[in-house]
């Protein structure tokens, strides 16, 4: 109970010392410092866990009486914290890790994936704790998205369809309701990262790929758009009628973190780094994209840098010597 107290308090303070951070509104913010699983409030990092498992937190959602969830994952159990409160999803014996958390008056989705002892990953999802299957365990399959439309429960990832020779072949799945249908065409290896649902239109992004390529993807109720070559698409956001893709494109091996605003290409960073965004907020005229930058190019992990892009402008979220990684950004 303390420690519920002691979360609750210092969001109030937070919000209360930085509300000009985001000119009155909260950004929070899922990812990771080291081992550690971090949520980022206006900027101030809150530790979830104490280091002593690699932990990370994959995505946030703040609900409208003010509780804070995220999901994410503590060694290999699947997690869920709600006011910095843990909530073991799986038992720990087979790797799991939640990916998407929403919430839909009092009941809280989660979604994400968990290996059998046979190596193969299951699509899971989680309502109020709960677990449900998504796939058999026959095939590799993993779900990325969570969003809940008149009472049905829209569940998006991508599951492993054939090998073709030394090639492997994923298909972008929807499922509604647990009714599972193809997003992708099969074609070629096809990985969802991310949805959106807006009015009756659902929006994927992911990528497809070669054996040495990737090309970002939008998909819009199953027709499929190409955003750029050698990129990847890890998040969208609607806002009235723009449409907003983060991701990363490859140019003369720097990898820049990019914005795709109504399909035109915008770079976040001047290229001195390798930069990589994962997940945008649209609120007003404000745009919040978050990520992390590699701070040598050498590419190594340990140069990584959690950065928040705020209309273009970056903001750093540590300036620790450790690693750190922001995923996903929500705004209330």
């Amino acid at each position: 109970m303390k420690r519920v107290k002691f979360f609750v308090i210092l969001l109030l303070f937070t919000a209360m010392t930085t509300t000009e951070y985001a000119n009155g509104q909260d950004v929070y913010i899922a990812g990771r410092k080291g081992d550690v699983a971090t949520l980022w409030i206006n900027g101030v990092a809150q530790n979830l866990t104490d280091g002593n498992r690699p932990a990370k937190a994959n995505s946030v959602y703040v609900s409208d009486d003010g509780d804070v969830y995220v999901a994410g994952r503590i060694g290999k159990t699947a997690t869920l914290w709600k006011n910095g409160v843990t909530q073991n999803l799986t038992d720990g014996i087979n790797y799991a890790e939640a990916r998407s958390v929403y919430v839909s008056g009092s009941d809280v989705y989660v979604v994400g994936y968990e290996s059998t002892r046979n190596m193969v990953d299951v699509a899971k999802l989680w309502k109020n704790g709960v677990e449900q299957n998504l796939t058999d365990g026959n095939k590799r399959a993993e779900a990325c998205f969570v969003h809940i439309l008149d009472s049905n429960v829209y569940v998006v990832g991508y599951q492993f369809k054939e090998r073709r020779g030394e090639e492997q072949i994923n298909v972008v799945k929807l499922w509604i309701d647990g009714v599972e249908q193809n997003i992708s065409d099969g074609k070629r290896d096809a990985y969802a990262q991310f949805g959106f649902v807006s009015g009756n239109d659902l929006y994927v992004v992911g990528y497809e790929r070669d054996e040495r390529r990737f090309f970002a993807r939008l998909w819009v109720n199953g027709v499929m758009q190409n955003l750029a070559g050698l990129s990847q698409a890890n998040s969208i956001y609607i806002s009235g009628s723009d449409v907003c893709v983060v991701g990363y494109d490859l140019n003369q091996s720097t990898y820049y973190a990019t914005l795709w605003k109504n399909g035109m290409i915008h770079k976040l960073s001047d290229g001195t780094f390798d930069t990589y965004a994962h997940s945008v907020y649209v609120s007003g005229n404000d745009v919040y994209i978050v990520g992390y930058e590699s701070k040598e190019k050498d590419k190594h992990f340990r140069s990584r840098r959690a950065v928040l892009w705020k209309n273009g402008v970056t903001q750093n979220l540590s300036n620790e010597n450790v690693y750190s990684e922001a995923y996903y950004v929500f705004v209330k």
